[in-house]
């Protein structure tokens, strides 16, 4: 035991491990295990050539130092630009909400009517979740009490976007099943109604053409029972 513990990495001088190191990954040692990427074995071996091939050396890394062309939320080495910039000025709206005056501005600006639904459903969710925060984190009763405000003024907002949202679904789903509604008996017919049954067995019914009420999305069968429950 004692013989193994001498010879342990671990057991000997701090010097000593760092050679050993460094002998380890010094330029030779690659060199030898990057020729032997020309028929790898192993996992670890397959591993490592994959590692050299993808891998970009220093200096010749294309985004180090620069600014990336679009907006990742993150910032490159050796880059000035903070975290999160405004990658499309184009599409920002300059947003407030420390009161109900501010969201209620913000919201009648040209920027923002100016975007599809899409867009404003966003920036209501971004005024929302913002309003919320400074709401929760405040301090001051009378503070605390204008961010109330405007927080609730931000929710009242964001169910109004979330009822248009459904309404417009329900307007561009309406066509297709309107569509659907009208061929539906003679599809129905054509499939399981021109059988010679008689239905004169105990328990025969002759099935029915019209065509079922659909479920609303996100609302199965199992839900409805449990909301019936409830």
């Amino acid at each position: 035991m004692a013989k193994y513990l001498k010879n342990h990495p671990y057991m000997e001088p701090d010097g000593l491990q760092e050679e050993r190191l460094e002998e380890k990954f010094s330029e030779e040692e690659r060199r030898k295990r990057a020729k032997k990427c020309d028929n790898p074995k192993g996992f670890t071996m397959k591993q490592f050539c994959k590692n050299q091939k993808t891998r970009s050396k220093k200096g010749e890394r294309t985004n180090e130092g620069k600014d990336p062309k679009k907006g990742t939320g993150k910032k490159p080495k050796g880059s000035g630009r903070r975290l999160y910039t405004d990658e499309n000025p184009k599409d920002t709206v300059s947003v407030k909400f420390r009161t109900v005056q501010d969201i209620k501005d913000t919201l009648s600006k040209a920027s923002f009517k100016s975007k599809s639904h899409k867009r404003q459903s966003q920036i209501i969710n971004l005024i929302h979740q913002r309003a919320r925060a400074a709401y929760r984190n405040a301090k001051d009763p009378k503070v605390k009490k204008r961010l109330k405000k405007a927080f609730d003024y931000a929710k009242e907002r964001k169910e109004a976007s979330k009822r248009k949202t459904k309404r417009m679904q329900k307007e561009q789903s309406e066509p297709f099943q309107k569509a659907v509604k009208k061929n539906y008996r003679k599809m129905k017919i054509r499939l399981i109604g021109k059988g010679g049954n008689k239905y004169v067995s105990p328990g025969m019914t002759k099935p029915s053409y019209d065509r079922a009420k659909s479920a609303p999305p996100g609302f199965g069968g199992s839900l409805e029972e449990a909301a019936k429950e409830k």
